[in-house]
């Protein structure tokens, strides 16, 4: 059972990750919406997504591999709903983010805070 009174992990900003702020390899949580999604499938794999993660701040590149995907709801892929994202960051070639989960749970904590 998640402890409640645990305090939430701090929110990144995507313009943060645009900007170089966030260190290759951090984990970030990160609000907003999934757009131009392409999804594609692996015979072996199975199923993953990529296109653009945005919020106020700008748009990033993300990456859904099949794992993840796999646990993730299609609706919140639709451009219109707001999720939150568990993500770790690549910057090797260009900023990304590589997405370990999609979640609604918790998003009113998150906006009810203040962001960095």
């Amino acid at each position: 059972m998640a402890d409640d009174s645990a305090p939430l992990p701090l929110r990144t900003q995507v313009r943060d990750v645009l900007d170089g702020q966030v260190d290759n390899g951090t984990h970030a949580v990160v609000i907003g919406a999934f757009v131009e999604v392409i999804t594609a499938g692996h015979e072996q794999s199975g199923l993953w997504a990529r296109g653009l993660f945005v919020d106020d701040t700008g748009a990033v590149k993300f990456w859904l591999f099949p794992r993840a995907f796999m646990r993730t709801d299609r609706k919140y892929l639709d451009g219109a709903t707001q999720v939150v994202v568990n993500a770790r960051v690549s910057v090797s070639e260009s900023p990304a983010l590589l997405v370990n989960h999609v979640s609604r749970s918790g998003l009113r904590d998150f906006l009810t805070e203040s962001a960095p």
